[in-house]
């Protein structure tokens, strides 16, 4: 993003923003017409910064708190999608 801005005129610090979709995941949410409305909350984004101070974190949207106000079919994905981004998280985050 911090690239992305810059071209803009925009100077901040930088923010990596992974993609984690599963294409199994993704295509039960986006194959129901009744599911798409989420598709701008897709849960699989994880984004990693630092702050002006030097803490760096890990950002992702808490999709198993999300899940219980959604019809229950998209919520079991959205919470297997979440358990699934979890673990890699994990992995990587040692």
């Amino acid at each position: 993003m911090a690239g992305v801005l810059a071209e803009r005129g925009f100077t901040v610090r930088p923010v990596l923003i992974f993609d984690l979709c599963s294409g199994r995941y993704a295509a039960q949410i986006l194959g129901r017409d009744d599911f798409r409305f989420i598709s701008a909350f897709m849960p699989c984004r994880v984004s990693i910064y630092q702050t002006s101070d030097g803490k760096t974190f890990i950002s992702r949207m808490n999709a198993r708190a999300f899940a219980p106000m959604m019809p229950r079919e998209l919520a079991e994905v959205l919470v297997q999608s979440s358990n699934e981004i979890e673990a890699v998280i994990a992995r990587v985050v040692r």
